[in-house]
């Protein structure tokens, strides 16, 4: 049995299991998860994540003779070949900015000797749906809306960061997008703070899912705005790369009632081809992704093209 840890760090969160890369599935026991303050020094951030890995290693140390190694799905701006953080416009981790997350984990994980590796989370989010997916579509994006906007193009199963359709990097986060970035339209902050541009009411302390509860007319008029920024934003990426599927994962997709439709309406207007698959496990569908990173075909394919941002 081929075993490699899989671990799926978000803004507030790390998610990690041993994964049998053969059948995709997660060992039993093996899955944890842990809230993280993405504003805690550096220290507190490696021994909280580090924390979470013990714990799937530990697992299926004394049950497996090896373990492949340990890859990380991890949130950009980072440097993926070297392991660097390079977080300074994207509000978390910023005591990560131009740090060595490689080293930061080497000292903290118990079995020293394991190999870690990197990829984009939303890479490694996309990779996992089409690995559980098992769809023959050779073209598809995948987009993660949460504490930030992650994206990833890929052909056949892998990321692509240049190519026809694909853009600098292979990402959408850092791209221009009306009087900022696209970063910062796709994500919790946008919906609470534009929540709180709608109705003039308080906004501090409160989330998109008390917002829902609380306030859902008004969240309803939030959600459509958000709906037609991301059908604009996405409409040219999607016919440029000629897109067979959509995924979307994140919290934010799992209120996709309230916009999924203004998506899917844009996608007919425009006739394109795309299909869009709503992905509530993400976090399971990234750690897969994150420990496929030690198949051996495909690490051969991406190792030399992992992006620097």
């Amino acid at each position: 049995m081929n075993i490699a840890i899989g671990a799926d760090i978000g803004g507030t969160h790390i998610t990690s299991a041993a994964i049998d890369l053969d059948s995709f599935s997660v060992i039993e026991n093996s899955y944890y998860n842990q809230k993280i303050d993405n504003k805690s020094p550096k220290e507190v951030i490696f021994k909280q994540w580090a924390s979470c890995l013990n714990n799937s290693i530990k697992a299926v140390d004394a049950s497996y003779n090896t373990i492949l190694g340990v890859g990380i799905a991890i949130p950009g701006p980072f440097d993926y070949a070297r392991g660097i953080g390079k977080y300074e416009r994207n509000d978390k981790y910023e005591s990560l900015y131009n740090v060595s997350v490689l080293d930061g984990l080497a000292t903290e994980i118990k079995n020293s000797g394991i190999e870690l590796r990197f990829l984009n989370d939303a890479s490694s989010f996309g990779v996992g749906s089409d690995l559980l997916e098992n769809l023959n579509e050779e073209r598809t994006i995948a987009i993660t809306l949460g504490t930030g906007f992650g994206a990833t193009f890929l052909e056949n199963k892998v990321p692509l960061i240049w190519g026809s359709g694909v853009p600098e990097n292979g990402c959408l986060w850092d791209k221009n997008f009306k009087e900022g970035i696209a970063d910062d339209y796709f994500s919790t902050r946008w919906l609470i703070n534009h929540y709180g541009d709608l109705t003039g009411n308080d906004i501090t302390g409160l989330g998109v899912k008390e917002l829902l509860d609380s306030d859902p007319e008004n969240m309803k008029q939030v959600f459509t705005d958000f709906g037609n920024n991301l059908c604009e934003f996405l409409y040219p990426h999607l016919k440029a790369f000629d897109t067979d599927v959509l995924f979307i994962g994140g919290n934010i997709a799992k209120a996709s009632a309230y916009f999924l439709d203004i998506l899917e309406a844009c996608i007919a207007e425009g006739k394109l081809k795309t299909k869009i698959r709503i992905v509530t496990e993400a976090e399971k569908v990234g750690v897969i992704g994150a420990a496929y990173l030690f198949n051996p075909d495909f690490w051969e394919r991406i190792r030399t093209a992992l992006p620097s941002i």
